[in-house]
């Protein structure tokens, strides 16, 4: 229970500080809702745009994780990742203590913590890899030559199985076992 309204004071703060730029400074009066929401698109405006380094002609920017391309998007890169986390508090009265004296607290645990990076080379070479910190086990590990004459392409590695239930629906809508 502590735990619970420890995350949602968590949440709280964190989205006052994203609405709400003058946060810290000496102003008294905060800036209209209009000023905020506008301060908030410019962000994600910028966020989703992206950056091109001047010299290099790297353009990275921030969509469904964290990518970055060569001007002529002869290299692409994407470095993302999947976070799942269950948690409960359990609280028991004298009797139930009793009977089960391991039974009272709280515990957070990952149900998923995977990092993955993948891309491309030029027009003809892709690859992945992802590593499931949470199971300790690879997900994906291959590399993909395109434009074979004949068979088209050709993938070396290991592949996550594309004839399940888990590959074709999305990690947030899965149910648990227990």
């Amino acid at each position: 229970r502590l735990m619970g309204i420890v995350i949602r004071i968590f949440i709280f703060i964190v989205i006052l500080f994203l609405l709400n730029p003058s946060i810290g400074s000496a102003e008294e009066d905060a800036p209209p809702l209009e000023e905020r929401a506008s301060w908030y698109d410019q962000w994600v405006s910028m966020v989703t745009e992206g950056y091109t380094e001047q010299y290099t002609g790297f353009h990275i920017y921030w969509k469904n994780g964290l990518n970055i391309e060569t001007r002529k998007k002869n290299y692409t890169l994407r470095l993302g990742g999947k976070l799942l986390l269950d948690g409960g508090d359990i609280t028991s009265d004298e009797e139930l203590h009793r009977a089960f004296p391991d039974l009272d607290g709280g515990a957070i645990l990952f149900r998923r913590l995977s990092v993955a990076l993948s891309g491309t080379y030029y027009d003809w070479l892709a690859y992945k890899v992802e590593v499931d910190f949470a199971t300790k086990s690879v997900k994906d590990a291959w590399i993909r030559i395109d434009k074979i004459p004949y068979i088209d392409f050709l993938t070396f590695g290991y592949v996550k199985e594309p004839f399940s239930l888990e590959r074709w629906a999305s990690i947030t809508s899965l149910s648990f076992l227990e």
